[in-house]
Order: structure tokens, then sequence, then C-alpha cells
């Protein structure tokens, strides 16, 4: 029998930093910490990215497990946390800003074929990433309103609303990297089409 939609693993989860190799054993006990407190483990990205400066950076991350998936009732249980060391990670890189953000945007939608393969990123304060796919929210937000509103903040209809009525410039901008959605109204008729959901 197949679990339940709240207690299936389904939401990939990772809490992490990048660095270049001057700071990579520093980072990785400082992370370290975090996993010990979650009981969850670090990995190290051993390929590492170069940044637009030419310095190579390595992602440093904490996750839950190999896969690095959880389920939404196993995230309730250490979302507190998780959003406190995101916070704590913020400010300690980045002191003299206040502000924490959050936003919610594809990752592929308007590319892929399916809707089963949708997917969606949610980061909390730049350094918390949650990836799932958008027919498994849809569902949880059916079966466990309060629980999908309790881990992504907002219901799907506000979510997708608020996205529609960011500034230009700022969606661009937390879109680079990911699938800019560029022909809003082609992602308007596909969310009504595929997920049900309009956009008033």
């Amino acid at each position: 029998m197949d679990e339940d939609i709240e207690n299936r693993k389904w939401i990939k989860v990772f809490l992490g930093v990048a660095t270049s190799s001057i700071g990579l054993i520093k980072h990785k006990k400082w992370m370290k910490e975090y996993a010990d407190e979650l009981g969850w483990i670090v990995t190290t990205d051993k390929e590492g990215v170069v940044d637009e400066q030419g310095v190579r950076l390595y992602t440093v991350s904490v996750i839950p497990n190999k896969d690095g998936l959880i389920s939404p009732e196993e995230l309730r249980i250490v979302q507190d946390k998780l959003r406190g060391f995101a916070e704590e990670i913020y400010i300690t890189i980045y002191p003299d800003r206040e502000k924490f953000f959050m936003v919610d945007t594809p990752i592929v939608f308007m590319t892929v074929k399916k809707k089963e393969e949708v997917t969606m990123s949610f980061e909390y304060a730049g350094f918390l990433i949650l990836e799932y796919k958008l027919i498994d929210r849809q569902e949880l937000e059916s079966k466990s309103y309060n629980l999908e509103k309790f881990i992504f903040n907002n219901s799907l209809a506000e979510l997708f609303n608020k996205t529609f009525n960011l500034r230009t410039s700022f969606y661009h901008r937390i879109m680079e990297g990911k699938e800019v959605i560029r022909n809003k109204e082609a992602y308007k008729e596909r969310l009504k089409e595929w997920f049900k959901i309009k956009i008033g």
C-alpha cells in the first residue's frame, strides 16, 4: 500500500553554503554542527563550480540522508531548527542585512511535457532549499492544507498570484539560474490546464 502524502518522502531538502577551497574545512566543521543537531549528514560537492570572478566554489550541504528526501511530517518536526540555522548562516555571512527572504519559484515548468515533471524550489534566507514536484504539493494541500501552509507559508493560489504580481526586475533576478517564465500568459494557461489553478 502506498504511503500517504504526509508521510511519503518527496521533498528534497538541503541547508548549505558555497565556499572556496580556502574556507572548505572551516565550513565543513560549521555545517557538521547543524548536521549533528538534526541527526543528518554533511556532503560536499567534489567538483565545484567556477563563479564569475574565476573562483571555484564548493557547496557544503546538510541533508537528511543520501537521497536528500524527507516527508512533510518529518519536515514539520525539524522546520523551526532548519529555518533558525538558515537565519544564523545568513546573519553570519551578511551581518549588515536585516531582512530574510522566502521565494518559491519553478525550476522546470514550461519546458516539460507532462505535469508530473513540473519542479519547484522554495528558498528560505537563501541557504535552506526545498525542491519538490508541484503535483505532490498540490496533493498535500488537498489532503492536509494546514501542513502545506506551515511548510511553504502560502497556499498554491496565494503563491502564484504573488508570483505574477512581482516587479519584473525582481522576478527575473530571483529566477536567474532557474527557468525564467517570460510568457506569463502561457504560464497561466498551463497552471489552469494541468493543475486547475486560476490566476486572478
